[in-house]
């Protein structure tokens, strides 16, 4: 009889480290995940803080009729020409920003 609960003790450590490791895992998974998510959510911000939300929604509209018919392939190419484009349009805004005089009261 103890032979059996020796070895189901053995188990049950094993079972436990065998948890923490693939919490150990699941956590380092989940901050690169939170990290890739992290730039997207930034970009998301400086957009929303340039943009007024018909302009997003008609962004939003166009993207989808572009992507409707289109094959992942597709999606991936139109999506990185799109994000040049968003960051050229933002980095003149900025360049415009930072030449025009400060605005008097």
């Amino acid at each position: 009889m103890s032979e059996s609960r020796g070895e189901l003790e053995a188990r049950r450590r094993m079972l436990v480290l065998r948890s923490e490791h693939l919490r150990s895992d699941l956590a380092s998974a989940y901050g690169q995940f939170e990290t890739r998510l992290g730039g997207v959510d930034h970009i998301f911000a400086l957009v929303r803080r340039f943009a007024s939300p018909s302009i997003l929604l008609s962004a939003g509209g166009l993207g989808f009729a572009m992507l409707r018919r289109a094959h992942p392939f597709m999606w991936a190419t139109r999506g990185i020409l799109i994000f040049q484009l968003v960051r050229r349009v933002l980095a003149a805004v900025r360049a415009l920003r930072a030449g025009s005089p400060p605005a008097r009261r």
